[in-house]
């Protein structure tokens, strides 16, 4: 979670209060759609994880404390549930740090955008179901947070790896890295942290539908104009 961060999760509880608070309402708009900001968070990977009640006598469960532990446990690998999982990842500790080389993964929040799927347009009204913070694309951004941005992509692949050879992460097909900058021979991430998302709207709907929000009126209100006038980087930028 990147929402753990208390300035960050100020911003975007203002960002999102606002919007919610728009005069006229954003057509589509509900409070049970806006991801908390506590929650918010960058995904790596999408887990497939078991019930740790159902793991007869607790085996799918194990204590790593070291790398040479982990290295033991490769062979067998554990039932994936919650506790072994986030052993796991501690496991993994050392070798993240060291990917990092003593600097910090910086992800520079500076655009927000939609998902592509399941967006549309209807009578005229440009709709959309998920909401999302993301890097910025512009070259010269990215080229300014090359070494910091680098580190992320070395820390995140290296985790994706790792918890998809140890069987947690499901393997969706396609990996994380989507485009080559062909000057620095250096992968853009992307990375995004989801905002808001029509599958969490409650009630659910009778007919199961998901309900889209209204775009264009979500872009043309003062919260995203306040957002813009201020500039993502400086207001959702996060380490």
């Amino acid at each position: 979670p990147i929402g753990l961060d208390a300035s960050l999760q100020r911003t975007l509880s203002s960002f999102t209060s606002s919007l919610l608070a728009s005069d006229p309402p954003i057509e589509g708009l509900d409070a049970s759609i806006v991801v908390p900001a506590r929650r918010v968070h960058i995904t790596l990977g999408v887990m497939s994880l078991v019930d740790e009640l159902l793991v007869d006598g607790g085996g799918g469960t194990m204590e790593l404390t070291s790398e040479e532990t982990l290295k033991e446990k490769e062979m067998t690998k554990p039932t994936p549930t919650l506790s072994s999982a986030i052993a796991f990842l501690q496991a993994l500790r050392p070798r993240i740090l060291e990917k990092l080389e003593g600097g910090k993964a910086l992800v520079p929040l500076e655009r927000i955008d939609v998902m592509k799927n399941g967006s549309g347009r209807g009578k005229g009204k440009e709709m959309a179901h998920v909401l999302y913070a993301a890097p910025a694309e512009d070259e010269d951004a990215v080229l300014s947070l090359l070494m910091p941005v680098r580190m992320v992509g070395r820390m995140t692949d290296f985790i994706h790896g790792e918890f998809l050879k140890a069987g947690y992460v499901v393997d969706e097909g396609r990996p994380l890295k989507v485009r080559r900058h062909s000057d620095t021979r250096f992968y853009i991430q992307q990375l995004h942290a989801t905002l808001l998302n029509t599958i969490y709207r409650r009630p659910r709907p009778r007919n199961r539908q998901r309900i889209p929000f209204n775009l264009s009126q979500l872009l043309a209100s003062d919260a995203v104009h306040a957002v813009r006038t201020i500039t993502l980087s400086g207001v959702l930028s996060c380490s």
